[in-house]
């Protein structure tokens, strides 16, 4: 930055107008004599402007008027250039308002400056928070949301002191503190690590479990200025854990400017910062909540989460030698893009397919996370289908509800490729499909990586022993695990042995697998649904449980017989199978869909069970890449009866809709969607019906609607009671 010459006892150099603006003169020289700098005219000789005065830290340049530091210090290297970082740590010191503002002025866009001069009454506090996210919305009635600014805050010690300014966007935390037993609880789930529940590494693992995490030191102290008389205050626990690294340089703090609330006592008393200090510490005296950035990373419950940005799995690198990859290393895919193959996948690889299917159709389709499993895996869904005003009907095809069962997630990823390539596009506008390859990811990694052998990988990663190691006779079959008949008949159609690889859980609906499946279902009504299993060769239409009625006219079965006749001969010279009643199989997923949406939901069994040969499962998903088009074929052509239930003011209603003359015989109650009344019903003819609406809070109605190839859909408003 400058050019030097020598002259004895003297050292100058030619002002330059980068370094010290109007500091000197075009015709002036910069003088540097001991530990004093002045600007010198060349002709006369002598000084003039102002002078500068050499530290001792180093080359820094201070400029005085009248014997007042105006200008902020110029600190520079050994090369002579500006060095930043002493720059800034000097404007963290108790600075004038004269040198703040010419600190402004030479870095406009710090927001630590800016910070200062607003405690100073130089600025407006309000300018400071233009893009800081700092207003609530509605939060759990658990939580708090606590909405953003800013501060500055004194930090010392004995030889120094300097000063910085915080920012935080909003943010939610829990009101009350953990408790023992829960996080006892998170333990003898294994879903928490052994050890202390207080401890720091405990604490983190618990929140991490609930979507959450640990708080900041600046979120602790925010929470404790403006929501102190909302929260539980530790008493007799000392502090409440943190998950920041030590702030070097500080012993002690004290909080300057806080515009947006006041401590109702020492905000620094329970707070700790430092992770080496936290690690020694008694745990006795420690306690602590948990909190979010945002809710959408809640797991309290299983509730789909629309990805914002390719979801992230840990890739398995272990692989036992009894283990699927060990032993078939070929049949296993490589390369990640969109179109399916005939080779397996692992979740991790999955989670990366789905993104590229939904990058490569942006415009019409999205990639969610309908929950997470008893490992903490996260169960995917991609969702295709043009964004509509107008309600629509919705398709489910989902593979894996058995782990092990490898080709039925080829046969849901090779449904995606036959839906964007060789469907019409109109399908798009009028329905939505939901694909779900893989709804067991923890048996899917049993498969692949740990035991091939017998049925491991059929059940999910339920820990059924109390060991918290996950052996591979543990689990639950999910798909026993559903409320309809669970557990009725015995130990017929499922079992209540854990180690049997048919157990049924502890409760219906016990798993998250089939929490979350459940809740996607409840959400969306899905008209029809496409379970991939193997082996089979078999069509099974709800209901597949013995001992249950049929209601009539039988109209899932009679669209299974026309899809059976569209897919034609199979390599070995036979057809799918329309089978129902096929076993003592209660808790199935596809009866339960049935029974509670009427959704006509078939399972599909391949022809192959997890050939090891690519033309062996070329020549199975051939076969079941027909059963997508076939069924939206039968959807398309067929009599439906769909439209939504309103009331008078026009406000969606989620009422039960029933059909004169179609008999349901389990006691069945097929309603409307709760989020806008729709509703959808496959009939066998065309024709005027009786359609009678219950709902809770309306007078019952009964409306004749008129089914045909052109008649629009039918809307029923009912009237209140009230």
């Amino acid at each position: 930055m400058f050019e030097y010459r020598t002259d004895k006892n003297t050292k100058s150099t030619r002002c330059s107008p980068h370094s010290f603006k109007g500091l000197c003169s075009t015709e002036s020289i910069f003088v540097e004599e001991a530990k004093e700098q002045f600007c010198l005219d060349e002709v006369s000789e002598k000084r003039h402007g102002p002078s500068l005065s050499l530290g001792d830290e180093g080359r820094v340049f201070r400029l005085f008027r009248h014997g007042e530091e105006i200008e902020i210090p110029w600190f520079l290297d050994s090369n002579g250039e500006v060095d930043q970082k002493q720059t800034q740590a000097f404007i963290h010191k108790d600075l004038s308002l004269v040198l703040l503002q010419s600190a402004q002025e030479r870095f406009p866009k710090d927001k630590d400056i800016k910070a200062r001069l607003a405690q100073k009454g130089a600025m407006d506090p309000d300018t400071l928070f233009s893009n800081i996210s700092t207003s609530c919305t509605k939060s759990p009635d658990d939580m708090l949301c606590v909405s953003g600014g800013g501060w500055v805050q004194r930090i010392y010690n004995e030889q120094d002191s300097h000063y910085r300014a915080f920012w935080l966007n909003r943010f939610f935390v829990d009101k009350g503190l953990v408790e023992q037993e829960d996080v006892l609880q998170c333990q003898q789930d294994c879903r928490c690590p052994s050890g202390s529940w207080n401890s720091w590494e405990v604490a983190q693992a618990y929140c991490r479990v609930q979507g959450k995490r640990l708080l900041t030191e600046n979120e602790i102290w925010m929470m404790y200025a403006k929501k102190s008389s909302k929260i539980d205050i530790p008493k007799n626990r000392g502090f409440e854990w943190s998950v920041d690294e030590f702030i070097s340089g500080g012993t002690a703090e004290s909080v300057l400017w806080n515009p947006q609330g006041t401590c109702v006592e020492d905000c620094s008393e329970h707070t700790l910062v430092s992770i080496n200090k936290i690690r020694q510490s008694s745990t006795g005296t420690s306690s602590f909540r948990c909190g979010t950035a945002e809710l959408d990373s809640l797991r309290t419950k299983n509730e789909p989460k629309r990805l914002s940005q390719i979801p992230f799995m840990e890739p398995v690198t272990q692989k036992w030698k009894s283990s699927w990859v060990y032993k078939n290393p070929k049949s296993m895919r490589t390369v990640i893009d969109t179109k399916a193959t005939y080779q397996y996948v692992s979740g991790h690889q999955l989670a990366k397919i789905l993104w590229a299917y939904h990058e490569e159709n942006q415009e019409h389709s999205a990639v969610f996370q309908l929950g997470r499993t008893h490992r903490d895996t996260p169960i995917f869904a991609l969702r295709i289908g043009v964004e509509t005003k107008e309600p629509k009907p919705s398709i489910l095809i989902e593979g894996g509800h058995h782990g092990h069962e490898l080709l039925s997630m080829l046969y849901a990823l090779h449904s995606i490729d036959t839906l964007l390539e060789d469907m019409p596009k109109r399908m798009l506008e009028r329905y939505d499909f939901w694909f779900v390859p893989a709804v067991n990811m923890d048996g899917l990694e049993v498969k692949l990586f740990r035991d091939s052998t017998r049925q491991y990988g059929r059940k999910n990663g339920k820990n059924t022993d109390g060991s918290c190691f996950q052996n591979t006779h543990e689990g639950v079959d999910i798909n026993r695990n559903y409320p309809f008949h669970w557990g009725e008949y015995g130990e017929r159609g499922s079992k209540s042995d854990p180690k049997s690889s048919y157990y049924r859980g502890e409760s219906a609906a016990s798993e998250p697998e089939v929490q979350s499946m459940m809740e996607l279902a409840s959400r969306l009504h899905f008209v029809a649904a496409l379970s991939f299993q193997t082996p089979g060769s078999s069509i099974l239409v709800p209901y597949t449980s013995s001992r249950t009625k049929n209601p009539q006219p039988y109209v899932a079965w009679d669209i299974a017989k026309s899809i059976s006749q569209g897919v034609g001969t199979l390599p070995n010279d036979t057809m799918y199978r329309v089978r129902n009643r096929r076993f003592y199989a209660e808790g199935t997923f596809q009866d339960w869909l049935f029974h509670q949406f009427g959704t006509i939901a078939f399972i599909i069994e391949g022809t192959e069970h997890n050939p090891e040969t690519t033309t062996k499962i070329r020549e199975s998903v051939r076969a079941t890449k027909k059963f997508l088009p076939l069924l939206m074929k039968e959807l398309e052509n067929r009599p439906v009866l769909r439209g939504v239930v309103q009331n008078e003011r026009g406000d969606p209603v989620q009422a039960s809709v029933s059909v004169r003359g179609y008999d349901l015989r389990e006691g069945e109650v097929w309603k409307s969607r709760a989020s806008d009344g729709f509703f959808f019903r496959v009939l066998l003819d065309h024709g005027s019906y009786e359609i009678i609406v219950h709902a809770d809070g309306y007078e019952t109605l009964h409306q004749d609607c008129v089914v045909g190839k052109d008649q629009p859909p039918c809307t029923l408003i009912v009237q209140s009671i009230f």
